[in-house]
């Protein structure tokens, strides 16, 4: 035990080690038995509270109640150090009195100690009590300022151990000087970077270690160093022990001794040659990223796991007006408050979308439309999304490249407009060669028909009842034969027909009073003809159909009955078609040129998109009565005079038909089939009539229809005429190739099986055949009617013709 006396004169410790923890505790318990008082001891250091109790009692001053007394009381005092001598009796609750007071064992500021011990001495039951129990509180204050000395020692010596250890292990150069500059402290890692032992170091300069210009620089920074009060750091470059060049930065800083004067620096060295080469790759290879990222035309943005904008490329920052914004370490909502309003919505949609991406956590690509100021739409970009993700599968950001596709959407738009068109062409031209095909077979069924009740009404008186159904059954092939009229006119290839220079304003004035026929009484017709139009290249007839068609069309679609319709005619350059605000239904020719053109607009019901694409087809229409051929028609007319047909409509306000043709230019000579090359289809004489046939002649008919071919046979037997029939063309000329010169007369089928017509027209001819040739058919295109004129074709029956008409042929064309 360190305590060897205890009297009245203080108390002694042994020269030994002292354990100031452990041989306290064993001196206060030595003390309340030798004195017999209580002792009991607060301690404060500022964050925490110790309590120690002492007790060896002769009669009072302890007890639970007692100790909870103290413990309020400790709980209430303060100390300084002006005070800490205070001492006071007070009364405790087992009617003893205590002695208590405050000792100060911490450096003391302005407010009260940093520490403190509040002791007290209880358990004064006698007068006489009161001056041991004095002696005893200033014993306690003497051990505890020794023990406080003795515990400071201790601390200081384990720092000082603590700091020569942390010096000795750092990586960086630590080192101290005198205030004559002679080293007085260096660490390993400085003797390691100069090659020298601390031995070397310790009492030389910076003039015994470096060269001469490099040590009065550094000279010079020490000089500052113990002037200046305040730390100073500075980039430095000096040679290691090999002479390889090294940069850091050093700092130093003077420190004072006990007197308050400048003893000397301390100095910290980082070497940092090798992130200083680290930063510069690292600068290079940003500069190189900005300038790849810049010159991209794509927008390029990196965020921080936070939404924080860390980087974005010259595309991004110029499409949101960032330019010269410091937009570091901003999110997208502080970045929408430093630039347009209208980006607000885009960076909320932003957003939304990084979330997703961090959510799903792999690549994800969206499409964003980003408003610009000025332009009424928005431009549409394809955004691709990256999460960053580290090693541990923490996220660590996300990368943004958009591409504007604005340009691209619009062209697949276009792209679809045109295939939407093409594909309605392509509908229609299907369409056409169905509808061309129905006619060609239909005909020939009229043909039939029409040639039977002709034979049958042969003999037969006029007032005959029987004549009246034979009439009855003629009248209605011929307009069945209106009717396939019309398929051919949809399916473009209505066959042989005249055309002419014709005035398109003069045409309609022609029709007015029959237009006007076609119109509800509640509805009225307004004109606004042209004058002086070039002239264009067409069929009277056909042209007359599409005016009726479309005035119809336009009339029907007038609700009740009531509205306006307006005729107008002009001129139109190819120019001012593309790009307008109409609906191009047929424009494959209008590519350049100069345009007449008639157009009828009414003020009814309109049509939908849908209704729009389907007003061409056959028998589509959204009235009762108005199921036919008639738009039909119009497509394929327009489209055979190599016109262009155009529509503006909207539900509910009406609609308007462009037809464009074609202008002629000057010195157009007028292209036309001869009609007198083409049979008409008039006539009033009947089969069986008398007529002037010369001396009998062959004529070889040739029909892949069996009811015509015998019916031929038979109507031409009767008239005189030695007739054979051959199925199609290889069986004709497997007949006429045992003698060419066999037949005066051949009737030829234009379109058969195995072999057609025009086949078998080049076959004859290089068999020497000289007998006159005529050709029949539902449909003739006038290209290929040239081509058999060619071949030596003497004339044309337009199926189904009347057999007069082919009498009258024969009489007036007689075989050679």
């Amino acid at each position: 035990m360190p305590l060897k006396d205890f009297s009245e004169n203080g108390l002694f410790w042994d020269d030994g080690d002292f354990d100031p923890q452990k041989d306290l505790v064993s001196t206060f318990k030595e003390i309340s038995k030798a004195t017999g008082f209580c002792l009991y001891l607060f301690l404060y250091d500022g964050e925490r509270e110790y309590r120690f109790t002492f007790s060896h009692t002769n009669g009072g001053g302890d007890g639970p109640k007692c100790e909870d007394f103290f413990q309020s009381l400790a709980e209430k005092a303060t100390c300084s150090c002006e005070e800490k001598k205070q001492r006071n009796l007070i009364g405790c609750p087992c009617g003893a009195k205590a002695l208590c007071g405050t000792i100060c064992v911490g450096e003391g500021d302005k407010h009260g100690c940093h520490s403190y011990w509040y002791v007290v001495v209880g358990g004064i039951r006698r007068r006489e009590d009161e001056t041991r129990a004095f002696a005893t509180y200033d014993l306690v204050g003497s051990i505890l300022e020794r023990f406080n000395k003795c515990l400071t020692t201790a601390q200081v010596v384990k720092t000082k151990d603590i700091l020569n250890a942390i010096i000795k292990v750092a990586p960086v150069i630590i080192f101290a000087k005198d205030k004559d500059g002679k080293y007085i402290k260096v660490n390993d890692a400085m003797c390691s970077f100069l090659g020298k032992d601390p031995e070397k170091l310790i009492g030389r300069t910076v003039f015994d270690c470096y060269e001469q210009g490099l040590a009065a620089k550094f000279h010079e920074s020490d000089r500052r160093a113990l002037e200046s009060p305040e730390a100073i750091t500075e980039k430095i470059s000096l040679p290691d022990g090999e002479g390889r060049l090294r940069s850091g930065h050093i700092s130093k800083k003077r420190f004072l001794d006990q007197h308050q004067n400048v003893a000397g620096l301390v100095g910290v060295f980082a070497d940092t040659t090798e992130l200083d080469e680290i930063r510069q790759k690292i600068s290079r290879e940003r500069t190189l990223l900005l300038t790849l990222i810049n010159a991209s035309p794509d927008l390029v943005c990196f965020k921080d796991s936070k939404g924080r904008w860390l980087l974005a490329n010259t595309t991004c920052l110029k499409l949101f007006q960032l330019e010269g914004v410091d937009y570091v370490g901003k999110t997208d909502i502080e970045l929408a408050e430093l630039t347009h309003p209208i980006y607000r919505d885009a960076f909320k949609v932003c957003m939304i979308s990084d979330r997703e991406t961090w959510a799903n956590r792999r690549l994800c690509r969206y499409e964003e439309e980003i408003p610009v100021p000025g332009q009424k739409e928005p431009r549409i970009f394809d955004i691709i999304k990256v999460p960053v993700i580290g090693d541990s599968g923490e996220l660590n950001g996300i990368l943004v490249i958009g591409r504007d596709i604005t340009t691209l959407r619009q062209l697949e738009a276009e792209r679809l407009k045109i295939e939407k068109k093409l594909f309605q062409a392509q509908r229609l031209e299907s369409l056409g060669v169905l509808a061309g095909g129905v006619a060609h077979d239909f005909k020939n069924i009229l043909a039939a028909i029409l040639g039977n009740a002709e034979l049958a009404s042969i003999g037969l008186p006029d007032g005959h009842e029987v004549r009246k159904y034979l009439n009855g059954i003629i009248n209605a092939c011929e307009k069945g034969r209106h009717i396939v009229s019309q398929m051919l006119s949809f399916a473009g290839n209505e066959g042989v027909e005249e055309y002419s220079k014709i005035d398109l304003s003069k045409l309609i004035k022609e029709n007015l009073t029959f237009m006007n026929t076609l119109l509800s009484k509640k509805a009225s017709i307004k004109i606004e003809l042209a004058e002086n139009l070039p002239p264009i290249q067409g069929n009277v007839g056909q042209l007359t159909q599409i005016l009726v068609n479309l005035v119809v069309n336009a009339s029907e679609a007038l609700p009740g009955g009531k509205g306006q319709l307006v005729v107008k005619t002009g001129v139109a350059h190819a120019s001012a078609i593309e790009g307008g605000t109409y609906y191009k239904v047929l424009g494959g020719n209008c590519q350049e040129g100069e345009f007449v053109y008639l157009s009828v607009e009414d003020n009814g019901v309109g049509m939908d998109s849908d209704m729009l694409d389907k007003v061409f087809d056959p028998f589509f229409s959204t009235k009762f009565h108005g199921r036919g051929l008639g738009l039909s028609a119009v497509h394929g007319i327009v489209k055979q005079h190599r016109g262009c047909i155009l529509i503006k409509t909207k539900k509910g306000q009406g609609t308007e038909f462009k037809v464009l043709f074609p202008a002629l230019e000057e010195g157009y000579a007028e292209r036309a089939v001869e009609k007198s090359e083409a049979i008409s289809n008039t006539g009033d004489t009947r089969p069986g009539q008398e007529k002037k046939v010369g001396p009998p002649q062959r004529i070889l008919v040739v029909d892949d229809e069996e009811s015509i071919r015998t019916l031929l046979k038979e109507v031409l037997t009767k008239a005189g005429y030695n007739v054979e029939v051959a199925e199609n063309g290889k069986e004709a000329i497997d007949i006429v190739a045992n003698d060419p010169k066999r037949f005066h007369i051949i009737l030829l089928d234009l379109y058969m099986p195995v072999m057609d017509g025009k086949e078998t027209l080049e076959h004859l001819n290089r068999l020497g055949v000289e007998a006159k040739c005529f050709v029949s058919s539902g449909y003739c295109d006038p290209k290929l009617l040239a081509e058999l004129k060619k071949l030596g074709v003497s004339g044309f029956l337009d199926k189904p013709y009347r057999l007069t008409q082919l009498l009258d042929l024969l009489q007036e064309h007689p075989g050679s």
